[in-house]
C-alpha cells in the first residue's frame, strides 16, 4: 500500500476557512481542536476537496462550498506518494466551471502537469494506488458525529478502536 503523507494544505474561500496556510509536520499525529464552528470539519473537507474534487457536504452545487463573502474559493493540497511530490490546486468561481491542476514531481526530478477536473482526479486516485474517496472515509477520517460511538463503547473496545484510528496499534504490539 501506498505511503501518503500531507505537507502542506492552503485554503481561501472555502466553506468558512479565509486564507489559511497549514505545513503539516513530517512525523507524529496531528490533533486539531477548536470551538464548534471554527472550521475544524472544514479542514478535513479541503483536504478531501483537494483530493477528489467534491465537497463532502454541499446543498445544491459545488459552488455552495464558497465562502459567503468570496467569489471564488481555492484549494491546494501538496503530499507525497512514496517520495513523489504532487500539489493539486483546485478552484471554484460562482458561475463558472471548477478548475484543477495537478503537478507531479518525480524523485529523479522529472515534472509532469495534468489539467482539467476528470484527468486531475483520475490521476491523483491511481497516483494514491487506487484509494478512492469512499476507502478514504471508511479508513481514516472519522466524522465528529460519529465521536458520539466512541464514547458508548466499553473502555477495552474504545482503547482499540483509537490505537486503530491514531495508527498507534503497531506501537502496541511493538510494546
Amino acid at each position: 500500500q501506498a505511503m501518503i503523507l500531507l505537507e502542506s494544505l492552503e485554503v481561501d474561500g472555502f466553506k468558512c476557512l479565509k486564507k489559511i496556510a497549514l505545513a503539516f509536520p513530517t512525523d507524529g499525529t496531528i490533533l486539531i481542536k477548536g470551538d464548534n464552528g471554527a472550521g475544524k470539519s472544514s479542514l478535513f473537507e479541503a483536504v478531501y476537496f483537494a483530493l477528489y474534487g467534491k465537497p463532502l457536504v454541499y446543498e445544491n452545487k459545488y459552488e455552495d462550498t464558497i465562502r459567503y463573502d468570496s467569489q471564488q474559493a481555492m484549494v491546494r493540497l501538496r503530499f507525497t506518494v512514496d517520495g513523489t511530490s504532487l500539489t493539486v490546486t483546485r478552484k471554484l468561481r460562482r458561475g463558472k466551471p471548477t478548475e484543477a491542476t495537478l503537478e507531479i514531481r518525480y524523485p529523479g526530478g522529472e515534472v509532469e502537469r495534468i489539467r482539467g477536473v476528470r484527468a486531475v482526479d483520475k490521476r491523483i486516485v491511481q497516483e494514491m494506488g487506487g484509494l478512492t474517496g469512499d476507502a478514504l472515509l471508511n479508513s481514516c477520517f472519522v466524522e465528529q458525529k460519529k465521536l458520539e460511538k466512541l464514547e458508548s463503547q466499553e473502555r477495552a473496545e474504545r482503547r482499540r478502536s483509537l490505537l486503530t484510528l491514531l495508527n498507534l496499534k503497531r506501537l502496541e504490539e511493538l510494546g
